[in-house]
């Protein structure tokens, strides 16, 4: 197996960010094929633990959570969780989360390569698309299967043979 490491989402929250306290809006992303997610960025306006977690969406089951000591600015957080198709939420839990958002103006989806997109957040209405939440230039890894080898010549000899043929070879007996 080969495997590719693709990044997707927003690269970083520059310097046009606002602070996001409420844990309740976190992005909302689709899985088209299988991959890991191997770690986020996120950039915190103050330092200290946080728990993140792999919710199914919308049901809100935690499939994947750990708690994670965040410093105040950018840091890159490895989570290496493996997703399956279907539909997912990234998230924090706490009250005020002490992370950033950025207004994007409806730029969505943002590609996860080709095996997933981050579709919308959970901010209601228009807000779902708006705003671009919490984690960002996601890095996830693909594994790849090939069966390909070297190609090599094969010459094949055609004629015709007969049932009555083979059976005269010993090749072929019929019931």
């Amino acid at each position: 197996p080969v495997i590719d490491t693709l990044y997707g989402g927003m690269v970083s929250p520059g310097t046009d960010w606002n602070d996001e306290g409420d844990p309740s809006f976190y992005p909302i992303f689709d899985c088209y094929s299988p991959f890991r997610l191997n770690s986020v960025l996120v950039h915190a306006t103050v330092a200290g633990s946080r728990l993140v977690g792999l919710i199914s969406y919308p049901e809100g089951v935690t499939l994947n959570s750990a708690s994670f000591f965040i410093p105040a600015g950018e840091s890159r957080i490895n989570l290496n969780w493996d997703v399956t198709p279907g539909t997912y939420g990234l998230r924090m839990f706490g009250s005020d989360i002490g992370m950033t958002y950025n207004d994007v103006s409806n730029t969505y989806p943002y590609p996860l390569g080709n095996v997933g997109a981050i579709t919308s957040t959970t901010n209601g209405g228009s807000g779902a698309t708006a705003y671009f939440e919490i984690f960002y230039d996601w890095e996830i890894a693909v594994t790849n299967y090939t069966c390909e080898g070297p190609r090599t010549q094969v010459d094949v000899t055609v004629g015709s043979v007969g049932i009555a043929d083979a059976q005269d070879a010993g090749n072929v007996k019929l019931y």
